[in-house]
């Protein structure tokens, strides 16, 4: 029902109430018939399969003991998961404590930087503690992914997005993210010729 949907989701960009959209969307589609519905689209629906090949490397493994800074924010970030699943604002609060415990412990540890910053409301906060975590972890190209996302969405100078964007892809050069995300702000500055590639490799990854 992709036309369906389409119109279900635009109703909720509008802002119209979630049950009324849903109605207006799927008229004689009770939810609670959903589960039956994907079943019987998973047997008989008109869907097209892709198959691509992985590359897995073999991993390297290192085995030593923690500091107890990145002890407390693995633990923020098991909350944060937990939260998806469980008690939402308990498991919250306990993600909050933890991420205090670990900047406490280390200021600048980088996970308990990235843990804070998707917990924090505040653009110009997450700035602020993304600029943190990628002075104190220059080679952490997830530090710098995280502050181009957060520039360009942000409305911030395009060149400063742009360069977050390069030093992330100097360090994850194959981020499908990192250079798709490149790509669209090419677009709107109207580079396409050099969106292009960029689009090209992350779709071959």
């Amino acid at each position: 029902r992709p036309d369906q949907l389409a119109h279900f989701q635009a109703r909720l960009s509008q802002g119209l109430d979630e049950e009324v959209a849903w109605r207006r969307s799927f008229p004689g589609l009770d939810r609670g018939d959903l589960d039956r519905a994907l079943y019987a689209y998973a047997l008989d629906g008109d869907y097209r399969l892709y198959r691509t090949p992985i590359r897995l490397d073999d991993p390297s493994l290192a085995v030593g003991l923690l500091p107890e800074a990145d002890v407390h924010a693995t633990r923020a970030q098991l909350a944060a998961i937990a939260s998806n699943f469980s008690d939402r604002s308990r498991a919250r609060r306990l993600a909050q404590a933890e991420m205090d415990e670990a900047l406490r412990a280390d200021p600048d540890n980088l996970a308990a930087l990235l843990a804070r910053q998707t917990e924090t409301d505040s653009p110009a906060e997450r700035i602020v503690l993304l600029r943190r975590a990628t002075a104190a972890h220059p080679q952490s190209g997830l530090a710098w992914l995280a502050l181009a996302n957060l520039l360009d969405d942000t409305a911030a100078t395009a060149v400063e997005a742009e360069a977050a964007y390069r030093k992330a892809l100097e360090r994850l050069p194959d981020s499908d993210l990192a250079l798709n995300n490149l790509a669209w702000l090419y677009v709107g500055l109207g580079r396409a010729e050099e969106a292009l590639p960029l689009a090209q490799r992350a779709v071959a990854l």
